[in-house]
């Protein structure tokens, strides 16, 4: 009676929890903490579905010793046609107070910034996204990781 009762709760806990995993998400270490103008992580993806709309999010990790309350990138998108496009992000990693926005513990913290709500994929095919600093600095000392991140715009598609 008892593995029942565990049963009844802990597949309903673990198909929620299912619901809350990124459709795709990928980071990747910056060498010795400081982000070079070309060093540029790149994420491919095979997109199938044209019809979901997703949220992209870019993901930073930065020390506490991070030089500046903001963060501009280029967010390069290359199509399975052969197009490309590029935005230009502003990212606010402090408040107007100087205190960080992120959380963590220690000297590393960790942003998550939606920089596209609910878009659809245009074409299927094989997508390449490419996240270039944009700083007027070629070295951005303080710079631990850069991430990309989907997310179905509505949590229970999977």
């Amino acid at each position: 009676m008892m593995r029942y009762f565990f049963i009844g709760i802990l597949i309903p806990l673990l198909v929620a929890c299912g619901s809350e995993r990124p459709f795709f998400e990928g980071n990747q270490a910056i060498e010795d903490g400081v982000w070079k103008t070309e060093d540029q992580p790149r994420f491919e993806l095979d997109i199938q579905d044209t019809i979901s709309l997703c949220h992209f999010f870019i993901n930073i990790r930065h020390a506490g010793n991070y030089p500046y309350n903001n963060l501009y990138l280029f967010l390069h998108t290359g199509f399975p046609n052969g197009r490309s496009s590029k935005d230009t992000i502003e990212l606010l990693l402090a408040h107007p107070d100087g205190r960080w926005k992120g959380k963590g513990t220690g000297n590393l913290l960790e942003n998550r910034y939606m920089v596209k709500y609910a878009r659809r994929f245009p074409i299927k095919g094989a997508y390449q996204f490419k996240i270039e600093h944009a700083m007027r600095e070629e070295e951005l000392p303080g710079i631990d990781n850069i991430g990309f991140r989907l997310d179905f715009a509505n949590k229970g598609k999977k």
